[in-house]
Parts: structure tokens; C-alpha cells; sequence
């Protein structure tokens, strides 16, 4: 309701249904790569709706920025997952592992870089 008069509007529906369906599933999987994998899904449809309804003339600009952001500040988020299932096997993998603090500082770093930058924090967020 909020995109009334938007043009193409069935492609602009497609990528929100997208939006929620990833979203969804982010928070249903128990694996922590499927878990990234969905984290990484949503960028897609994001990065087509910036640029195809974007209001500013920069939204192609703003739509690279958050493509190559989004990527670069994740890839920490890939190498703690895969790090983390090669120190301690496959079944290490899974969220319920997870809890009871299992994972170093650093490894705990790494996966918490990937987060911060999807908030509006100052500093983190172009």
C-alpha cells in the first residue's frame, strides 16, 4: 500500500515477497552456513530495489555502495563460520552448539562484524 503508484509494480511485489520469504527462512534453519547463506540472499532483491525505485539520481551509486559494503564487511562472518567448522567439526555448526560461549574472541568478532554493519551505527554504516 505504501508503493501505490509505483512502476513495475509486480517485479517491486516479487522482490519483497523475496525479502520476507529470506527473512524467514534466515531465522528457521539450524545450520549456521544455510544461516549465512539466507544473511547474504536478502542482498539481491535489496540491491534491485535501491536501484530500479530509488528516488535520489545517486541510486545507482547507493546501490553499488550497499553491494560491495555488504560483501566486503561479511566475509569476515564466511571465514568465522568455515573456521569454526573445520576447528571443531561439522556438528559444530549448528546453533545450538554455539551457545556457551565455544567460539574465541576473535571468532566471536568476526561474526558479530558482519551484523554492525547492516545498523545504522555511526562510522559503520555508509
Amino acid at each position: 500500500m505504501a508503493n501505490y503508484f509505483a512502476k513495475y509494480d509486480k517485479i517491486f511485489n516479487i522482490n519483497m515477497k523475496l525479502i520476507i520469504i529470506f527473512l524467514v527462512l534466515r531465522f528457521r534453519v539450524k545450520r549456521l552456513i544455510r544461516f549465512y547463506y539466507f544473511f547474504e540472499a536478502v542482498l539481491l532483491p535489496v540491491f534491485l530495489l535501491v536501484m530500479g525505485w530509488g528516488y535520489q539520481p545517486e541510486r545507482l551509486s547507493a546501490s553499488l555502495y550497499i553491494l560491495f559494503y555488504t560483501l566486503t564487511a561479511s566475509l569476515p562472518l564466511l571465514v568465522g563460520v568455515l573456521l569454526l567448522g573445520v576447528r571443531r567439526g561439522r556438528r559444530s555448526l549448528l546453533f545450538n552448539r554455539l551457545i556457551g560461549g565455544q567460539a574465541g574472541q576473535l571468532l566471536t568478532l568476526c561474526l558479530v562484524s558482519a551484523f554492525i554493519v547492516k545498523f545504522p551505527i555511526y562510522g559503520v554504516h555508509l
